[in-house]
């Protein structure tokens, strides 16, 4: 019986630790992320074409995030920067440059936001690069 008592003290301290009865960790809250615009058609060679991305924390998660942005096609960049935290939310500034040489088509970047103890958020970014006008 004291053996029950113990094993029920440790079920205890362990969902009050921030785990399920699994003994995985359990999450923290969430994460979203909207991006503005969502998407662009462009002709190769420009650059500092900027996009809003917005995070928005919820259901108790307060920790840092990070924001990724991949699927981008050879001789495209995207740097993120700008980033400010606001209570829940945190807005950075994607800017995207296209190179010259980038081949018209349609592209989908993928900007993801991390944070420990929660599930990745992603927002699609439709990117269309054209061919430039010659005059």
């Amino acid at each position: 019986m004291r053996r029950s008592f113990v094993l029920l003290a440790v079920l205890i301290a362990a969902a009050a630790a921030g785990c399920k009865s699994d003994g995985t960790a359990a999450e923290l809250g969430e994460i979203a992320i909207v991006l503005d615009p969502t998407g662009a058609s462009v002709q190769a060679g420009v650059t500092g074409l900027p996009v809003t991305a917005t995070l928005t924390r919820s259901g108790g998660f307060t920790g840092e995030v990070q924001f990724a942005v991949t699927g981008s096609p050879a001789g495209v960049t995207a740097v993120v920067s700008d980033e400010s935290t606001v209570g829940p939310v945190t807005t950075a500034t994607v800017t995207l440059s296209i190179g010259a040489a980038v081949p018209a088509a349609s592209y989908t970047l993928v900007v993801t936001g991390t944070g420990t103890g929660v599930t990745p958020a992603t927002a699609n970014f439709a990117l269309t690069v054209t061919t430039p006008v010659v005059r």
